[in-house]
């Protein structure tokens, strides 16, 4: 971790050692674990040969230590991993939150919350959900040890908590686009959006190697033209329904640009 001093308590130094030298964070990350409960058929996670670890927790208090003491805005306490399967994860969002820390996370929602652990979320600034699909029956072939209805069930639980405690985090879908879960892009959009999801961020698919067993899944550059030309009109249809309602549509433009080119070619 690199460790940024405040001006007001170093020592002199040279003009050009001054340069690398900020008085504030405004955005820094903590990792509590690469670890996950999902086993999604597309992550490096669900490869044989991963191996996962877990932040030493005993240093945590030091490093939100150091933080507060650099007047933090934003802290994303999300990583590879899904956070909130370590034990008693929400203690060290609580000790942030009290001191009026921004806190945001990408999770899975993938276990059901405790009342605590509701409570605690409602409280922060951003949460992004990961999720590929508004198809029940997908979901579990796609992200192994998960249900799309305890997702739903925990997004509903903690915006009731917040919108009683009159707070709003900001809800982000985080969704890799697919040859699998293209052809249902628009219910997954209005899914989240009667959920009360104000942007979706589309991933592109990045390959690992084939899981024997494991359903698999290709990017959209596989695609043959006549279908190439059905996913790019399921994007701009998407697109045009997320504007009519406000909605955040970030699709990155290599994903659309593939398509372009088997479409043009």
């Amino acid at each position: 971790m690199l460790h940024l001093s405040d001006k007001s308590n170093r020592p002199k130094i040279n003009t050009d050692d001054e340069l690398l030298y900020v008085s504030r964070t405004h955005l820094a990350q903590i990792e509590f674990t690469t670890a996950c409960n999902f086993r999604c058929v597309y992550c490096a996670v669900a490869q044989p040969t991963w191996v996962s670890k877990d932040m030493d927790l005993d240093a945590l208090s030091d490093v939100i230590s150091q933080l507060k003491s650099r007047n933090i805005q934003v802290v994303n306490i999300s990583g590879h991993g899904e956070t909130t399967t370590i034990p008693n994860w929400h203690e060290y969002a609580i000790r942030l939150l009290d001191d009026d820390v921004n806190l945001i996370i990408c999770s899975n929602f993938g276990k059901q919350f405790s009342k605590i652990e509701v409570d605690v979320l409602s409280r922060f600034h951003g949460i992004t959900v990961s999720c590929d699909t508004a198809d029940p029956v997908l979901f579990k072939k796609l992200r192994k040890g998960g249900d799309l209805r305890t997702l739903v069930y925990n997004m509903l639980m903690v915006k009731n908590k917040a919108e009683s405690r009159g707070l709003m985090p900001r809800w982000t879908w985080s969704c890799v686009l697919t040859d699998a879960t293209i052809w249902g892009f628009m219910d997954f959009v209005k899914l989240g959006h009667s959920l009360g999801v104000g942007a979706f961020c589309i991933c592109n698919l990045a390959t690992t190697p084939p899981i024997p067993g494991v359903m698999q899944v290709k990017h959209l550059s596989t695609l043959s033209k006549n279908k190439a030309i059905d996913a790019y009109d399921i994007i701009m249809r998407a697109k045009e329904y997320c504007d009519s309602k406000n909605v955040v549509l970030d699709v990155k433009a290599g994903l659309t640009d593939t398509l372009r080119r088997t479409i043009d070619g």
